[in-house]
């Protein structure tokens, strides 16, 4: 998972003076919700990638959670929608942090 979050990211721009610039939060789910990359977090894809493979927060999947709520990390990610900046694009990445 986190190699296609990658390859999306980097076909995108997180440099505030490019034209093709991208706000990109990052949502982790399973029985809760957590923010874990916020919009304003990063300014290149570089570091954004770097942190996407070291961040202890995206650890393999968990097998051992009883719960996997989607409608948790969407209302976590319409959240996050609301405090991005207006004129800019936006991706929000959900990513399920277990299953059953």
């Amino acid at each position: 998972v986190k190699a296609d979050i990658s390859t999306l990211v980097g076909q995108m721009s997180l440099d505030p003076n490019s034209e093709r610039h991208v706000q990109v939060g990052l949502i982790k789910y399973s029985n809760v919700a957590e923010t874990i990359f916020k919009p304003s977090d990063y300014n290149n894809e570089d570091e954004f990638n770097v942190d996407l493979w070291t961040d202890a927060r995206l650890a393999d999947v968990d097998e051992n959670e009883d719960e996997v709520n989607l409608n948790l990390g969407l209302v976590e990610a319409a959240r996050m929608l609301g405090s991005m900046r207006r004129g800019v694009k936006k991706a929000v990445v959900v990513y399920a942090a277990s299953y059953e």
